[in-house]
């Protein structure tokens, strides 16, 4: 129990020492507004830091009067009330921050498995000379690589956008959770190495790409008619 009222001690010390620090600041800047033109706003201000200093001086005696009682013992039950509320939220903190740690993670494990179901789908519709098992092996665990690097700001974002919107990541068609907005496709894409985000407007009939650098405005770098296939 000793060291605990020590620290306690050592606590309000620390806080009477910047009082202390407070009131010293705020008589030198009394003792400036003095030594100036009298006015109603100088008065006013010195009326203000004179209030606040003996706020201070109470909150000193206030204080002394605390480290007293932890070395008599008289707040022995108080500080072990204060440090088992303190312990609980403690751990409160650590429970929802945990929760939050396992949400992201699930997020990310089921965008992984919707990314991974595209992908057989993909591979079902390759012919036969792509489609050989080595060649699958290579090519689903270098996808797999890539959906476990999604970053988790592309993951929190998902989940706001539109069935129609998302992000491209290292090849990866991520699209956003809600309810599709609109007919047409909107794909962001960062490059690697750069600052420039390119953009991907994709109608019924035509294919657009957009680059923006920055906070510059975006500039088009191609719009090609799609050919609709029959």
């Amino acid at each position: 129990m000793d060291k605990i009222r020590i620290s306690e001690k050592n606590s309000l010390l620390s806080k009477l020492k910047d009082i202390n620090s407070y009131i010293k600041r705020n008589s030198e800047t009394i003792e400036r507004f003095l030594s100036q033109e009298k006015s109603e706003f100088n008065n006013k201000q010195i009326e203000k830091l004179r209030t606040k200093n003996k706020e201070y001086e109470q909150e000193i005696i206030d204080i002394n009067k605390k480290i007293e009682d932890i070395s008599s013992g008289k707040l022995d039950n108080d500080i072990m009330q204060s440090m088992k509320s303190n312990s609980i939220n403690n751990n409160k903190k650590n429970e929802v921050a945990n929760k939050k740690k396992i949400d992201e993670q699930k997020s990310k494990k089921e965008l992984e498995n919707k990314n991974i179901q595209k992908f057989y789908k993909m591979n079902r519709d390759r012919n036969d000379n792509e489609s050989n098992e080595y060649n699958m092996r290579k090519e689903f665990d270098r996808f797999e690589k890539d959906c476990k690097s999604i970053p988790n700001y592309i993951l929190n974002n998902l989940k706001e956008m539109p069935s129609n919107k998302g992000y491209i990541w290292k090849g990866i068609w991520c699209f956003g959770e809600l309810p599709e907005q609109g007919k047409d496709i909107v794909m962001f894409e960062k490059l690697r190495n750069s600052n420039i985000l390119r953009i991907y407007e994709i109608s019924d009939t035509y294919r657009t790409i957009y680059e923006k650098e920055g906070k510059n405005q975006k500039k088009l770098v191609s719009k090609t008619k799609r050919i609709k296939k029959h």
